[in-house]
């Protein structure tokens, strides 16, 4: 047996009597019962046949720990929840509120109602309405607890794997059409320039008017700015969902490839999204603007959780916080309590023995949202390379999307999986590694191999259980222009070698085949 995650390399020995009902090419949980030459195991699950594709979400949800089954409690906990009063809550039913998700959306979070605003010429009143998730989920109860743990919903093709449970999420706190619904309501008045020019927070009833989709819908209304702008007024703590501004060895990464590309940008900590756009506009309608685009997301920093404003860089905002999420993301569940403490909304605010817990909570949240996106992203994956597995020994056109010493990574172009291109496989010679201009050269022959070029590509291996997709280059189609960087950018093999020690070489590959050998 050998193991889905492609980072470890051994196999196992499983003997008959341990197999536990399993069946070549099963997927199945293991439990080492061996030292580490024997690398024994026996079948403590069987999972299912690869074949199935229920069985490509089942691994991702096993390889990220993402928790499954809600404790009884919390499953009692929600079935005990129940319509809440009107009580003093702002009576907003009779106002057109609609919803607006996706064609397939199974839960309702939030709505929306506009209207002129007569206090502002040209502006408008908004109403966001977010369903009152915090009414029934409660300090420290047992659903408490279990939602915290899972921070986030995980989405799947096959599956959903909840946040809260059914009876509370497509249920008690989805905003239905045509049912009464708790919220917690936004209200903002904007000038006829889209200015924030008033808002103020309520807990109100609503009763949807109607289900709208993103299909007929083209516009929607966010303002999470509102939700950390009031938490500051009212000197409260927030959870913030903060971007960084580029880490210095990433932007001057970044900096030097653009300018291989005759592309400059500000040096230093004058970088401003402002600047990133005009990068993309400028590249908007040539062959490497794709290439661009993920270069420059790749250099930037991740988006966290934090009670630290440190702004939202990719938004140019200068603060920003989750708000309108709370069935599937703790983080809004939290600056929910925090606004219903704050402005005196009852009971379900921000507990006196979470205030000084926000810092955990940033890096819990921040810790649950990318193993979700682990998840996510490795089934996604794991079908793409099922269903490239049928096409083992076809070739196709593509780009590498990434340059390292041990090989360069391509995704094609009709279906954008991606796989490696090992070194190895490029040729009977050494390959430089070029840090500064994203490329491997051939030492004897000076053959370039680099970021943004595109290719034809054989599929030479896909393994659905790794996720792994292995490529040959059979041929070059177009390498991108560069251009020569100023000395100490990079610059040129020669520039490399002159007065400076010489870089790793990497690995000798094989010798190539009679089309490879035509390949210059």
């Amino acid at each position: 047996m050998t193991p889905t995650d492609r980072k470890q390399r051994m196999s196992f020995d499983v003997r008959s009597a341990d197999k536990n009902g399993a069946m070549p090419g099963d997927i199945v949980w293991i439990e080492a019962t061996g030292g580490t030459l024997a690398r024994r195991a026996r079948v403590l699950e069987r999972i299912g046949p690869m074949s199935d594709p229920r069985t490509v979400s089942l691994i991702s949800i096993a390889a990220n720990d993402i928790p499954v089954e809600f404790p009884p409690a919390a499953l009692e906990e929600a079935g005990r929840a129940k319509a809440a009063p009107l009580g003093d809550r702002l009576d907003l039913r009779a106002t057109p509120l609609v919803t607006i998700d996706g064609e397939d959306a199974r839960d309702f979070d939030d709505a929306v109602f506009a209207e002129p605003d007569p206090d502002h010429p040209g502006g408008w009143r908004l109403l966001v309405a977010i369903a009152d998730v915090a009414w029934y989920v409660r300090h420290d109860k047992p659903l408490d607890r279990a939602a915290y743990r899972r921070g986030t919903s995980v989405y799947f093709p096959d599956r959903v794997v909840p946040m809260l449970p059914e009876a509370l999420s497509n249920h008690w706190c989805s905003l239905v059409p045509h049912e009464d619904r708790p919220v917690l309501v936004a209200e903002m008045r904007i000038d006829a320039e889209g200015h924030l020019k008033q808002h103020r927070f309520h807990r109100a009833m609503m009763r949807s008017a109607a289900r709208l989709t993103y299909n007929r819908v083209q516009h929607r209304a966010v303002f999470m700015l509102a939700a950390a702008q009031a938490l500051e007024q009212r000197r409260a703590a927030c959870l913030y969902r903060v971007h960084d501004q580029p880490d210095l060895a990433k932007l001057e990464a970044l900096r030097e490839f653009l300018g291989t590309l005759g592309i400059a940008v500000p040096t230093g900590q004058r970088l401003r999204p402002a600047d990133l756009n005009r990068v993309l506009r400028e590249v908007a309608d040539k062959p490497v603007s794709q290439l661009v685009s993920q270069t420059v997301l790749r250099s930037q920093s991740q988006a966290v959780y934090s009670p630290d404003n440190l702004g939202h860089f990719g938004l140019a905002l200068a603060r920003y916080a989750h708000f309108t999420s709370p069935i599937r993301r703790y983080p809004d569940l939290i600056v929910h309590r925090a606004l219903i403490a704050a402005y005196g909304l009852g009971d379900g605010g921000l507990a006196e023995a979470d205030r000084g817990r926000f810092v955990e909570f940033g890096e819990h949240l921040s810790m649950c949202e990318r193993r979700a996106v682990a998840a996510e992203r490795g089934a996604m994956d794991r079908y793409v390379v099922a269903f490239m597995a049928a096409h083992v020994g076809a070739t196709f056109a593509g780009r590498i999307t990434s340059v390292t010493r041990f090989g360069l990574f391509a995704a094609l172009d009709d279906t954008g999986a991606d796989g490696l291109i090992p070194i190895r496989s490029l040729g009977q010679e050494f390959f430089r590694h070029d840090e500064g201009r994203q490329l491997l050269i051939g030492e004897r022959t000076g053959e370039t191999f680099g970021l943004g070029d595109r290719v034809m590509l054989k599929l030479v291996e896909a393994d659905a259980a790794t996720a792994g997709l292995l490529f040959e280059i059979t041929d070059v189609i177009e390498r991108v222009e560069r251009h020569a960087l100023p000395r100490g950018q990079g610059g040129s093999p020669a520039d490399s070698r002159r007065g400076q020690p010489r870089r790793p070489v990497a690995h000798r590959g094989p010798p190539r085949d009679k089309r490879s050998r035509r390949r210059k």
